[in-house]
C-alpha cells in the first residue's frame, strides 16, 4: 500500500544563510531551519540514480522502503532541538506498519534532531536537506516526505534582515498541489493586503521543493522555505528573508 503521509509536524534547526546587498555594505540574514519530522518518510525515488530503490525493503526486499518518524512532545514551531521516536523497513530500523496512524506497542525506538541533524540510531543518521527531503551521512540513502505544506497561520513572519517588515496570514494552506493563501502586511496605521501561493512538492513529477510565490503591494517575490517557520524570497537581486516569530497580529 503506498503511504499516506501523516500530517503531525515537528521543529528542527538548521541554517540558511544569503548576503545582502545593504548601504554599499553586506548583510548576513540567517534564518533558523525548523523542520517537519512527523509521518511516513518515502526513501528514494526509482527516477534518482545510485540510491536506495523505493521498492528493496522488508524481508523479502520487495517493500516500499520507509521510515516512519514522529515527535514525541506537543509541536512547538521555535524549538530547535527534540525527541522523536521512529519505526520502518530500512534495515537496522524497529519494524512497523506503513501508512499507520499507531505502530505496535514496542515497535518505536527513540532519537533526536538538532539542529539540522536526524539521529535514528541503527536506522538513519543524516541532515535535513528541506522539509521535504533528508539525506544520510554517507550519501547512499535519501528520504522524501512528499507534499508537505506547513500552516502558516500561527504567529508573525518577520523581516530578518531589520525586522521592519511583518507578515501575517490568515488561510489553512492544507493542500497537496497549489494553492492561494490570504494574509497582510502590518503595515500603519492599516495594513497591506498580501497572498502567497503554495506549490506543493511532487516527488513522482519531480518537483522536491515546495515553492512560494508573495505578492504584496505589486510586488512579487518568488522563493521556498527554509523549514516550517522560515522563507527566504528574492525579487531580481533583492532578499527577504522571512522567519515566524511567536508575536500576535491580525489583518
Amino acid at each position: 500500500m503506498h503511504p499516506s503521509p501523516l500530517r503531525a509536524l515537528a521543529s528542527a534547526t538548521a541554517l540558511a544563510t544569503a548576503l545582502v546587498a545593504c548601504g554599499g555594505g553586506e548583510l548576513l540574514a540567517i534564518v533558523s531551519f525548523v523542520g517537519s519530522a512527523g509521518g511516513d518518510w518515502q526513501v528514494d525515488n526509482p527516477d534518482l540514480d545510485g540510491f536506495q530503490s523505493l521498492s528493496d525493503c522488508g524481508p523479502a526486499e520487495n517493500e516500499v522502503c520507509f521510515v516512519n518518524i514522529r515527535r514525541s512532545a506537543d509541536l512547538d514551531l521555535y524549538a530547535p532541538d527534540f525527541a522523536v521516536t521512529y519505526f520502518g523497513n530500512l534495515e537496522g530500523c524497529p519494524p512497523g506498519p506503513i501508512g499507520e496512524g499507531v505502530p505496535p506497542p514496542g515497535a518505536e525506538a527513540e532519537g533526536t534532531v538538532a539542529g539540522d541533524r536526524i539521529t535514528l540510531p541503527d536506522c538513519f543518521t543524516g541532515r535535513y536537506v528541506s522539509i521535504n527531503e533528508a539525506l544520510s551521512d554517507d550519501g547512499s540513502i535519501r528520504a522524501f516526505f512528499d507534499s508537505e505544506v506547513p500552516n502558516l497561520t500561527e504567529g508573525v513572519w518577520v523581516e530578518i534582515q531589520d525586522e521592519q517588515r511583518r507578515f501575517k496570514f490568515t488561510s489553512d494552506p492544507f493542500v497537496r498541489e497549489t494553492t492561494d493563501i490570504a494574509g497582510c502586511e502590518l503595515t500603519s496605521p492599516a495594513t497591506t493586503p498580501a497572498s502567497i501561493t503554495v506549490v506543493a512538492a511532487n516527488i513522482g513529477a519531480g518537483r522536491l521543493q515546495t515553492e512560494l510565490t508573495l505578492t504584496v503591494a505589486g510586488e512579487v517575490w518568488s522563493g521556498s522555505f527554509v523549514g516550517i517557520s522560515g522563507m527566504t524570497l528574492t525579487r531580481g537581486t533583492e532578499l527577504l528573508a522571512l522567519q515566524r516569530r511567536d508575536l500576535a497580529g491580525s489583518c
